[in-house]
């Protein structure tokens, strides 16, 4: 039987227009079989409202945009996200994943950078997923099936928008305890190297003698050859004489 869909929720204290691009590519055909339902979680006052909707996810997105001002998620001066993330992580364990959108660099520096100064999110989160606004446009993720171009030189070294949906959608794929497909060659590779099974061949006449007449013919090979012996001391003898 499949594993049942991902109801995910996307929690933020940004506006729904900043992260809608998200809820449409986690609506398109590569996450069909991952994704039943995704819902936006406006993140307010309102505790109650928060602990029900979290109550209805099995995987989270924590939202922040640099829009809003500074990348204070947590740990920092005014953050955002402190009991928020910590509920998110009690809820669900590791399918809890942040997302930072809007930056001006994205890069892998960036991102170890955030994770020194807001430990939190590491202690809370499966993973930290940046965001430029620069690999956003180039990548068409309006349209109905997303389109990946070459990532921004300057964003190279993190990757591309797509290797980043790509994370997002292995993160989903083990939620659900699915293995992400390996190609071919892997396969053909791992099935040289596994152990084969020993499978019982058919088994050889026995042509070698019985125990008990090999003991038989070395018995007679005995006295014929104390025979022979006798035999060269009698005519000895008789020579001699």
């Amino acid at each position: 039987m499949a594993p049942q869909k991902l109801t995910v929720g996307i929690f933020s204290r940004d506006g729904q227009d900043n992260y809608k691009w998200l809820i449409h590519v986690l609506r398109q055909a590569m996450f069909l079989d991952l994704v039943q339902y995704t819902f936006p979680v406006y993140i307010g006052n309102n505790v109650r409202a928060f602990t029900d909707a979290l109550a209805q996810c099995t995987f989270a997105i924590l939202y922040h945009t640099k829009k809003s001002g500074r990348l204070n998620i947590t740990d920092v001066t005014e953050s955002l996200y402190d009991e928020e993330l910590k509920d998110l992580a009690g809820q669900l364990g590791s399918n809890v994943v942040v997302v930072v959108d809007d930056l001006d660099d994205s890069s892998e520096g960036i991102k170890r950078r955030m994770l020194i100064e807001q430990p939190l999110i590491k202690a809370c989160a499966r993973d930290l997923i940046l965001i430029s606004e620069s690999e956003k446009k180039a990548a068409n993720l309006t349209g109905s099936d997303p389109r990946w171009s070459p990532p921004p030189i300057s964003q190279e070294s993190n990757g591309s928008m797509e290797s980043k949906i790509y994370k997002l959608k292995q993160f989903m794929e083990e939620a659900l305890g699915i293995s992400s497909g390996k190609p071919a060659h892997e396969t053909s590779l791992l099935l040289r190297d596994k152990p084969q099974l020993l499978v019982d061949q058919p088994k050889e006449p026995n042509t070698r003698p019985k125990k008990s007449n090999r003991k038989k013919w070395l018995i007679i090979g005995g006295v014929s050859s104390a025979l022979f012996v006798i035999i060269l001391i009698i005519v000895l003898c008789l020579t001699l004489k």
